[in-house]
């Protein structure tokens, strides 16, 4: 999946730089968020969603805007509560179902 969008000024991966995500059967969720590596649990529930224990490695990107592209990253998946599956994108929501994040899927 590629190409991420938030409300938070997140409009696309900054270049050079590739935000995943990578849902397991397991109810673990991992990528990349930019710069480091991150890991979550979630748990879903029809199109409810719930993402928890966000963490990610720490290293330092020196590129401009690539740490706070992760931060909001990071912190818009920790406020998803909802999904949408529509064609090749996948949307996450907040409860009152404004869009936090989307990714399309590579062709």
């Amino acid at each position: 999946l590629e190409t991420v969008y938030s409300r938070d000024a997140l409009k696309s991966d900054i270049a050079g730089t590739t935000i995943t995500p990578f849902y397991g059967n397991d109810g673990s969720l991992t990528g990349s968020a930019g710069c480091n590596h991150y890991f979550a649990s979630y748990n879903m529930t029809g199109t409810l969603l719930s993402v928890s224990s966000v963490g990610s490695t720490k290293m330092y990107c020196t590129s401009p805007g690539v740490m706070q592209q992760e931060s909001t990253f990071l912190a818009s998946l920790n406020r998803a509560a909802a999904f949408t599956i529509t064609g090749n994108r996948l949307s996450l929501a907040e409860a009152n179902g404004t869009t936090l994040l989307s990714f399309t899927k590579d062709a």
